[in-house]
């Protein structure tokens, strides 16, 4: 008698009944968990890619739709120009915001007890962990012909 066989393991019908359905559903939570980190990482990605200059960039000039070479050439030197001044402008509008919610904590300091500040403090970090896509490199604008 081999270990492997497993002929010293005898299961009741109701068992093995048990058995493959508690597997089934340890199946489909771990297959849950993954997809679900998959498609929170896509959709991660596709916030990020909109947010990049690049696509901001394809994306108005695919809406313009110009008519030639030529004009193609002078609607990406103009929102050349642009888009990095947008993209700063809204840098600089989230450092603002930043600020403003960091003096607003430092006025409900004092009247909060130290549980309510770590509360408020663990709300606030799971909002800007949630607004800001992970950090990746973007991919390089594609040129339109």
């Amino acid at each position: 008698m081999s270990f492997f066989t497993m002929d010293w393991i005898t299961f009741s019908p109701r068992t093995k009944s048990v058995l493959l359905l508690v597997a089934t559903l340890l199946l489909g939570v771990v297959l849950g968990v993954v997809l679900n980190a998959w498609l929170v990482d896509q959709r991660l990605e596709r916030m990020e890619a909109l947010q990049s200059a690049g696509h901001a960039q394809r994306m108005l000039t695919r809406a313009i739709g110009p008519t030639s070479d030529a004009q193609a050439e002078q609607v990406a030197e103009v929102l050349g120009a642009w888009l990095p001044r947008v993209a700063e402008q809204r840098r600089a509008h989230r450092r603002a915001v930043r600020a403003l919610i960091d003096s607003l904590r430092a006025d409900l300091r004092p009247l909060l007890s130290e549980d309510q500040q770590r509360r408020l403090s663990r709300r606030l970090q799971a909002r800007r962990s949630a607004r800001q896509p992970p950090a990746r490199p973007s991919p390089p604008p594609r040129r339109t012909p």
